[in-house]
C-alpha cells in the first residue's frame, strides 16, 4: 500500500533534473566565447569612439588657437582640450599631435590609453575604420608633446 502512493506522485526524478542541469551548462559553455568577443569589441569601439571626440575637440581647439594667437600650439594634452567629461579621471591619457601635409592640409594624430587599450599614432581616417588594427592591448602611449 505504502508503494502505490509514491508510484502516483508527479514530479521530475534527479535524473532529468541532473539532464536538463547538464544541457544547460553545455549550452552556456558554447555562447559564453561569442559573448565575451561581442564585449571586448563593444569596448574597443567604445574607446575608438572617445579617440574621435578628442581629434575633434582638438580640430576645436587648434582653430580657436589660430584666431586667437599668431602661432597655435601643434601639440595638445588631453588636459588642454574642451571635452565634455574629464579624461584623466577616467583613467585616459595622451595628446594629439597636428602637422602639415605638402597641400597645407592639418593631420591630426592621437596617441591615447585608458590603461587597457593604446592607440599610437593613429589618424581619424585610419580610426573610422573599423576593421583596421587602430586599437592594441597595453597601457603607454609611445609619444609626447615635448617631442
Amino acid at each position: 500500500m505504502e508503494y502505490s502512493k509514491f508510484k502516483n506522485r508527479n514530479g521530475f526524478t534527479l535524473i532529468e533534473l541532473l539532464a536538463v542541469i547538464v544541457i544547460l551548462s553545455i549550452l552556456i559553455l558554447l555562447a559564453m566565447p561569442s559573448v565575451l568577443r561581442i564585449m571586448e569589441n563593444a569596448k574597443k569601439n567604445a574607446f575608438i569612439t572617445e579617440a574621435e571626440s578628442i581629434i575633434k575637440a582638438a580640430q576645436t581647439q587648434y582653430a580657436e588657437n589660430a584666431v586667437n594667437s599668431a602661432a597655435p600650439k601643434t601639440c595638445y594634452t588631453l588636459e588642454e582640450l574642451p571635452l565634455e567629461k574629464d579624461m584623466k579621471s577616467a583613467g585616459y591619457s595622451g595628446m594629439v599631435k597636428i602637422s602639415f601635409e605638402s597641400n597645407n592640409k592639418a593631420k591630426y594624430t592621437i596617441y591615447l590609453t585608458n590603461g587597457t587599450y593604446v592607440i599610437n599614432g593613429k589618424t581619424l581616417e585610419e580610426l573610422g575604420k573599423k576593421e583596421d588594427s587602430s586599437v592594441s592591448s597595453g597601457s603607454s602611449v609611445s609619444s609626447n608633446c615635448s617631442t
